[in-house]
């Protein structure tokens, strides 16, 4: 299987619009059902979360779209991982902490 790359356009950063913008991301690369085959226990999300600041910066990730991934993910059945290292002399739990993804477990 070689690799995929779809790019989805968002008019605004809302709750609303990612979730929808994630969807049709997930449909242009064959749906969910494709990428996470029924036969998966367990998916690692690595969000680049390299580093406490704020997804509006640039430098992460905004987790609306790595809590709606998980959700979609989860209602298939399998087990979701959020994993991640943040940058160098950061601590990744300190991150974690600070960006709120302890919220999305």
């Amino acid at each position: 299987m070689g690799s995929k790359v779809a790019i989805q356009h968002v008019r605004t950063y809302g709750k609303k619009e990612i979730e929808r913008g994630l969807e049709n991301l997930l449909a242009d690369l064959g749906g969910l059902e494709t990428l996470v085959p029924s036969t998966t226990r367990k998916v690692l999300i690595k969000p680049n979360l390299v580093y406490p600041m704020s997804w509006d910066t640039g430098v992460t990730v905004n987790l609306s779209l790595v809590a709606k991934l998980a959700q979609m993910i989860r209602e298939t059945g399998v087990e979701v991982i959020i994993g991640e290292g943040a940058g160098l002399g950061i601590s990744s739990q300190d991150t974690f902490e600070k960006i709120g993804v302890q919220k999305l477990a």
